[in-house]
């Protein structure tokens, strides 16, 4: 069945060019782009949007149009890659400067594949279009795909909602490509992450509909770009069906065509005649093999993609093999003002300061210096610096007194302690969104404390953040899943090489809970921590050993730890008291 364009892509205007206008001949682009700053990233970004924008909103021909497109994807990129680095990681929501950012990449990522949808829509319109073979038509399938996939990634490593009809050009775009049967038609793209380079619209467009139905929102803003790149190779075995396949019933997602919108956990009845349904059944036997092989490659043996983010692939792996509609479970409005302090160490510091315990004793000593005037020796030849300034000069000039190391004022560590509000609650936690002009450093997968400001004081919730989303009122909400209630805070010491311990470090008690028979576990720096290895615990005055018996939960930020007092340290071992390791 074919699909009409003019109505489902729109572009704008063509005008006839003018006097004075932008030379699109190849050896033209290609002196422009040699002469652009490139150093300078903000000239250089602005100029190649200005005249992207000019050419998306002038008549071209459509192999000089195709040519220009794929001259500037180079710099593009590049210039992706530079805009991407100020604004990613910082606090959320993002302040003026790196939101006007965030809005010129996403504006740049979008006229590069409004050239491209230009193409398809010449292609479509004229009965017998010079911009008709197949292999064009494919590649700029494709390169649309791409771009318009690429503007749904700067928006999620923001976790902002993507710009209004992403998604339905998205759609219309593998629509067209299936209907003209050029889904499955390669296309050369030497910006893939494998090593063959090749593409096809469908592939590329399954990619962003597996790294959407795996929840970005859930994930640590660099763990998306890397999901993105693993996630190329797993497109390949997906399969997209129509609602009539008879291996519909196996899906676990639907991909709403008629609506602007990602793909959704599929329900029985939920689907129209243009929607499609994604099969994720094969990837199961996929990471099962790249887990377990290496693939041969011309230089020996080398890793498999999911062999470099192992942790990664399983946790994609799991969300797109078992379907957990945590939107769908039965949550209670509940209005609050809540004290929340984010981060491992925020947390030890605040705990440890409404116990009164000093929180400096395991930070790391800091150096300090000092300087002295060094008296001449008689016998010492003279400083150079008094032959160019005679201290007779010196002498002359107002001296300012010394002062020592010592006197210079010391920057106050202030925990970032902020005021949010608890919008409801559900079995898997809470939700909360910031206040208003309030930024946050949260990131997905870090530990988060939290206490309704009351006058009695509750217990602290200690919590993981389990998904993050800025609102469209630039406010952050955050899904947070409680871990437990009354953390107590504790100094740790991993066990190291030869049996030694390494310096202390921050970590949490976290009491049994007796409602799900969980006994008391750690949470702990997972950098040095692991089931079946022991470490010393200190709390107040006492310091115990422990073995470390089974892992509960882990991010990159912490790691939960089952654990059991252990009788295999001497009683007369010494603990080291400085920073392992200790070099003889």
């Amino acid at each position: 069945m074919k699909h009409s364009t003019t109505s489902h892509l729109p572009i704008p205007k063509q005008e006839p060019a003018g006097p004075g206008s932008f030379d699109y001949r190849p050896h033209s682009v290609e002196d422009w782009l040699q002469n652009l700053p490139v150093v300078n990233l903000s000239v250089t970004s602005r100029a190649v949007y200005e005249s992207l924008q000019a050419c998306n909103r002038q008549q071209l021909h459509p192999s000089l149009r195709l040519r220009y497109l794929e001259q500037l994807r180079e710099i593009v990129c590049y210039i992706g890659n530079g805009l991407r680095k100020q604004y990613m990681g910082r606090a959320l929501p993002l302040r003026p400067k790196p939101k006007g950012i965030v809005t010129l990449a996403l504006l740049l990522l979008q006229e590069m594949a409004l050239g491209y949808e230009i193409l398809i829509e010449t292609a479509h319109s004229q009965p017998r279009p010079a911009f008709g073979h197949h292999q064009r038509r494919a590649c700029a399938l494709d390169r649309a795909i791409r771009y318009r996939s690429q503007v749904l990634l700067e928006s999620w490593v923001v976790y902002q909602a993507p710009p209004t009809d992403t998604w339905r050009r998205l759609h219309t775009l593998y629509a067209i490509a299936e209907a003209a049967g050029l889904s499955e038609q390669r296309v050369i793209d030497s910006q893939l992450a494998s090593r063959r380079h090749r593409s096809t619209p469908g592939r590329a467009y399954r990619q962003v509909v597996l790294l959407a139905a795996a929840g970005p929102q859930r994930m640590h803003h660099s763990e998306i770009l890397d999901a993105y790149r693993l996630l190329e190779q797993w497109a390949a075995v997906a399969r997209l069906v129509a609602p009539e396949d008879p291996a519909a019933s196996e899906a676990l997602f639907w991909v709403p065509h008629a609506l602007d919108a990602p793909p959704q956990p599929y329900t029985v009845g939920s689907t129209g005649p243009q929607d499609r349904l994604l099969l994720t059944d094969a990837l199961q036997r996929l990471t099962e093999r790249e887990f377990s092989t290496t693939t041969k490659g011309l230089f020996g043996r080398r890793k498999a993609l999911a062999d470099i983010h192992p942790e990664l692939s399983r946790r994609l792996s799991l969300a797109l093999g078992a379907v957990t509609d945590r939107r769908r479970q039965s949550r209670m409005r509940i209005t609050a003002r809540i004290l929340a302090v984010p981060g491992l160490t925020a947390i030890h510091r605040a705990l440890s300061h409404e116990l009164g315990e000093d929180v400096e004793t395991i930070d790391p000593a800091h150096d300090r210096f000092q300087c002295r005037n060094a008296p001449l020796a008689e016998h010492e030849a003279p400083d150079v610096w008094d032959l160019i300034y005679p201290a007779e000069l010196l002498g002359v000039m107002p001296q300012e007194p010394q002062r020592s190391i010592h006197d210079l004022p010391h920057h106050s560590r202030h925990e970032e302690t902020l005021d949010w509000s608890l919008i409801n609650v559900s079995a898997g936690g809470y939700c909360l969104v910031s206040g208003p002009q309030q930024n946050s450093h949260a990131r997905v997968g870090e530990l988060i404390a939290m206490r309704e400001m009351t006058d009695r004081k509750p217990p602290w919730q200690l919590g993981a953040i389990r998904w993050m989303r800025v609102l469209p009122e630039q406010t952050l909400q955050i899904g947070v899943q409680i871990l437990a209630s009354s953390p107590s805070p504790i100094q740790l010491r991993a066990e190291h090489a030869e049996h030694r311990f390494g310096p202390l470090e921050r970590g949490l008690l976290l009491p049994a809970v007796t409602a799900t028979d969980q006994s008391a576990t750690l949470i702990a720096p997972g950098r040095n921590y692991a089931a079946q290895r022991r470490a010393r615990v200190r709390y107040g005055q006492r310091e115990t050993a422990v073995k470390l018996s089974r892992e509960i939960d882990a991010t990159a930020h912490y790691v939960q730890l089952e654990f059991c007092c252990s009788d295999l340290l001497e009683a007369e071992e010494t603990v080291p008291d400085v920073s392992y390791p200790q070099h003889k």
